[in-house]
């Protein structure tokens, strides 16, 4: 049976649950105390469809705004982009619309759009009307679907709505799918691309790691001051 590789990232708002649709999607799992991402964290998982087997390649991106800059690394290339907000966070579907005009500008031209409401179990308090965002999708000719990470809700089916269209695409235009294939997802490709995340989330953390020293250094200087003042006016 053949493999196909797609090339999957997601993009969104920090805390709409990127990670955690992921997560439930490779592992089955879900981490009520998950931690925010650094840069972008890789993860695989291969699903039938068809006559042929799609191995997804997903890279989850950091929601923060310090890490805005390394998205169109992960992006380019891609064969699909889960963009992900919170219904119970109406500035989330802001940022969101944000992430399709930055697609259209910067990403690739043919990249599948996948538009996923996260937290449906939480529809009591909902800020994001379902109808609004699935006209929105729509409108863009998006994948639109609601999800729910915790309660395992639509997360697979979300990855299948993707993995379908590119084999309807495969059946109506071999061609395409040809020129698709000689596109930058080379295994190769996807090395170099890991290796260069890696080295721009190591940056980062020994960034933090840095600033930290120095705030350590500094208060230990202020109290060694202040320990000493105290001494002097004491004596």
């Amino acid at each position: 049976m053949a493999i196909r590789e797609l090339k999957v990232c997601l993009l969104g708002d920090t805390g709409v649950g990127k990670s955690s649709i992921v997560c439930r999607f490779v592992q089955d799992h879900f981490d009520h105390n998950i931690s925010p991402t650094i840069g972008a964290s890789f993860l695989t998982k291969t699903v039938p469809c068809g006559n042929e087997l799609h191995k997804f390649l997903i890279w989850d991106t950091a929601g923060q705004e310090r890490f805005h800059s390394l998205a169109p690394m992960y992006y380019r290339g891609s064969a699909a982009a889960v963009i992900v907000y919170d219904i119970t966070k109406l500035d989330s579907f802001q940022t969101l619309k944000k992430w399709v005009k930055e697609l259209k500008e910067h990403g690739p031209e043919d990249i599948v759009v996948a538009i996923a409401g996260n937290k449906n179990d939480l529809g009591d308090i909902r800020e994001v009307p379902m109808k609004e965002a699935k006209e929105f999708a729509e409108s863009i000719a998006a994948i639109f679907i609601e999800t729910s990470a915790r309660n395992a809700v639509n997360v697979e089916e979300l990855f299948q709505r993707i993995s379908r269209v590119f084999h309807a695409v495969a059946a109506f235009s071999p061609r395409f799918m040809e020129v698709y294939s000689r596109c930058p997802q080379t295994k190769a490709h996807l090395i170099t691309q890991r290796r260069r995340s890696f080295i721009s989330i190591t940056f980062i953390q020994l960034f933090i790691d840095f600033l930290f020293f120095l705030m350590t250094w500094v208060c230990f200087l202020i109290s060694g001051h202040i320990v000493l003042r105290f001494l002097n006016f004491r004596l």
